[in-house]
């Protein structure tokens, strides 16, 4: 229905789109500084910086997260001026650690020849080292330098009038994210169809499917995560422990003889090919089938909140219409597992790579606890876990999951042929009889796609906007007068965005916003 919708939509709108997708608005320069310092215009000219993180451009030694950004809110609920210190302080430090890292990590994105060239316009000493490391080592006593200063100047200031001076100028030169730079503009080249995009977009709210789906596949194939992985560099012992025992069993559904290629409907492994950046094109070998996966950590209902997410990746979204403006090259699919204080999970997230199709798949445990907390559902809803958020949509919440147990392997994962999406959720108890043909998947550091193999170096799958290389599809002109991003692109974890970016994916407080959560929802047994 909703590729429908969209082909009507793209007649009616005409030459209106040709205005495309909007510049995003450029960068700002950072402020000139000499010698390792100004390492930040090397990593943007050699299109390496990580769209996650946005640099103070007046402190080019910070750099913010998204989870920093919803923490600089905290600020004006403080009173006294030692809070405010202390607050800033932690801030100050935290943003100079990211952007250690940050930087570090980015240069492996930089060709060493460029590094090189770097050094002698830049008066930096490589010391007859390799170039790669000396500028790091460079970088690191420029940066602690800066970082020094900073707190020096902190610990100045004089009272709480100074310190609100100093947080206002420091979160003013904080850059725009990519998840809303450049909105303004698009609708205002676009402003004769910002009616009509927007009437579809309530229309598709109001008609779109929010029950269960039955997962009635004539062919299908069960993937398991393989035995004897390896920890994976940069993902802790215990973290990956966790990714290991939840990694869920995958029933794809697959076509045979159909109107595009049977390996569309395989994920399989990442890499990028081509001579350089500006023509990289991302490939998937679905005859090695992967799951990409992270540990991500939340405070929720005042406790932290362990969430495991896994991600898969398809070679193409192949063409099934004559219009069908999703089609294009990779197609994927982010699942999230919150558990509890005993490390059992307690509800599913899924999403579409470009932040599409938004669900939550609650554990029967939940809405148990929930219909205790709650003497019924709100109006209109099914579930008592289901919320009413005033002026967006609300959160399509399909099912209860019943029988998650927390054992391993316990979550079936069903995906659908040509659609690539995730129709249903079970518990390994309740999903009866699973295909016979069976295959292995292994399991991946999602860091592994911000640090590709590639022409000799690494490059990130992600451009510095945050959208998979070489991936843009027709999606993203249609919907530009509705001011959204490239929508229907792929993106980078951090920057997807939901319900028609009325919501970061990883806001903190995401799952507090769109459901009625009772009272130790993540609590466990105790």
């Amino acid at each position: 229905m909703r590729t429908r919708l969209l082909r009507g939509v793209g007649i009616a709108l005409g030459l209106t789109l040709l205005a495309g997708c909007a510049a995003t608005g450029r960068i700002p320069d950072l402020p000139p500084q000499a010698g390792a310092a100004d390492v930040h215009a090397l990593i943007r000219a050699e299109d390496a910086q990580d769209a996650r993180f946005q640099v103070v451009t007046d402190r080019p030694f910070l750099q913010v997260d998204l989870a920093q950004r919803y923490r600089m809110q905290a600020y004006s609920t403080l009173a006294d001026a030692t809070a405010k210190r202390d607050f800033i302080r932690r801030f100050v430090e935290d943003a100079a650690a990211l952007d250690r890292d940050a930087v570090a990590h980015a240069l492996d994105r930089v060709p060493e020849t460029a590094i090189q060239r770097f050094a002698e316009t830049h008066g930096v000493s490589l010391g007859g080292e390799p170039p790669r490391e000396a500028l790091r080592a460079a970088v690191r006593r420029d940066h602690d330098a800066h970082l020094a200063a900073e707190l020096a100047r902190i610990d100045g200031l004089a009272d709480t009038a100074a310190l609100d001076a100093y947080w206002g100028e420091l979160s003013g030169h904080v850059e725009s994210s990519i998840m809303n730079r450049g909105r303004l503009a698009r609708r205002l080249l676009t402003a004769p169809a910002v009616p009509v995009i927007e009437g579809w977009i309530a229309y598709h709210n109001w008609h779109d499917d929010r029950g269960p789906v039955t997962p009635d596949f004539r062919q299908s194939v069960l993937l398991e995560p393989a035995a004897g992985m390896q920890t994976p560099v940069g993902i802790g012992a215990s973290d990956w422990a966790l990714l290991r025992k939840h990694a869920p069993l995958v029933v794809q559904e697959v076509t045979e003889g159909g109107a595009y290629p049977a390996g569309y409907d395989h994920f399989g492994t990442v890499s990028l090919t081509g001579a350089d950046l500006h023509a990289a094109t991302p490939a998937v070998d679905s005859d090695a089938p992967a799951l990409y996966a992270f540990v991500d950590e939340k405070t929720l209902q005042g406790q932290s909140v362990r969430q495991l997410v896994y991600v898969l990746w398809y070679p193409r979204h192949p063409k099934l219409a004559r219009f069908d403006p999703e089609a294009g090259p990779l197609d994927g699919w982010t699942v999230r597992l919150s558990l509890d204080a005993e490390e059992r999970p307690v509800l599913v997230e899924s999403v579409s790579n470009c932040g599409c199709y938004y669900k939550i798949f609650p554990g029967a445990g939940l809405e148990a606890r929930a219909a205790a907390a709650y003497a019924k559902p709100l109006p209109k809803k099914h579930f008592h876990l289901e919320q009413d958020v005033p002026g967006k949509f609300d959160a399509v919440v399909p099912e209860t999951v019943a029988g998650l147990d927390g054992g391993a392997q316990d979550l079936v994962l069903y995906f659908s042929a040509g659609h690539h999406q995730l129709v249903t959720v079970r518990s390994r108890a309740r999903a009866g009889e699973l295909p016979a043909t069976r295959a292995a998947y292994a399991l991946h550091g999602y860091d592994e796609l911000e640090n590709l193999p590639f022409a000799g170096h690494r490059a990130s799958l992600f451009g510095q906007d945050g959208l998979v290389r070489g991936a843009h599809r027709a999606e993203c002109k249609l919907l530009t007068p509705s001011g959204l991003y490239h929508a229907g692109h792929p993106r980078q974890r951090e920057t997807q965005m939901i319900y028609f970016d009325e919501a970061d994916f990883d806001d903190p407080l995401l799952l507090e916003h769109y459901l009625r959560l009772p009272p130790g929802a993540f609590a466990g047994d105790a």
